[in-house]
């Protein structure tokens, strides 16, 4: 457990630190952020969507971002979510339609069964050169659980489609629309809200969706329950 919190630790410190210079030379817009949520790019994933206290507080915090930059999209309270694992990594133009859902969910059901609940905490913002962060940490029945499900999938043949295998627990609460106009003020708020506690949970359900990049619109296609 004390190994697993120093490795995000250490994780969190190399990000924030690889992606200082880009940050204060404005960021990496993401080109597909569209008010009219249109083009997306969508996938299946598994994801904990965050308790209602826990977006509160996060909105104090994105609050406090937006006063420097006010032009840079900020996650809605009902899109903030956890990515356990994606099982069709985001693309632009798929269907669900597209994938064999009742295997997919049948392979799932059979990876989760002796998944265990996961302590879960998020604490402090971290600045990446596309986007702001909330660090999470969790205890190691995560990182089981994506082993398993990695596992469990590829033996029945469908391995999933990650962008890059998960390994933190953290949510993204902003992505950069724009150039940062003030990167060095910004950035600078970030740095004061490194340590701040967002909130602590047992994590008990995971819900399989189908959604946006962003999480925007989403539909519940199955929700499993943790020993």
């Amino acid at each position: 457990m004390e190994q697993l919190q120093a490795e995000l630790v250490a994780r969190y410190q190399a990000i924030a630190q690889e992606n200082r210079e880009v940050v204060l030379a404005g960021g990496y817009p993401d080109l597909h952020v569209d008010d009219d949520w249109q083009n997306q790019r969508v996938g299946l994933t598994l994801v904990v969507p965050l308790p209602v206290h826990w977006t509160r507080n996060l909105g104090f915090a994105m609050a406090k971002l937006k006063e420097f930059e006010p032009e840079q999209y900020y996650y809605p309270a009902k899109d903030l979510h956890l990515t356990v694992i994606d099982l069709v990594a985001g693309k632009v133009n798929q269907q669900l339609t597209d994938f064999p859902l009742a295997k997919i969910k049948a392979t799932l059901a059979k990876s989760l069964t002796q998944a265990k609940a996961f302590d879960w905490e998020l604490r402090g913002l971290v600045a990446t050169d596309g986007a702001v962060i909330a660090c999470g940490y969790y205890s190691p029945e995560l990182m089981a659980l994506r082993k398993q499900v990695r596992e469990t999938f590829k033996a029945a043949g469908t391995p999933v489609s990650e962008h890059r295998p998960a390994f933190t627990a953290h949510v993204t609460v902003a992505r950069y629309r724009k150039l940062l106009s003030d990167p060095g003020a910004f950035l600078g708020m970030v740095d004061n809200l490194r340590n701040i506690g967002f909130g602590a949970t047992k994590v008990q359900t995971v819900n399989l969706v189908w959604h946006d990049w962003y999480n925007h619109h989403q539909e519940v296609l199955a929700t499993y329950h943790l020993q």
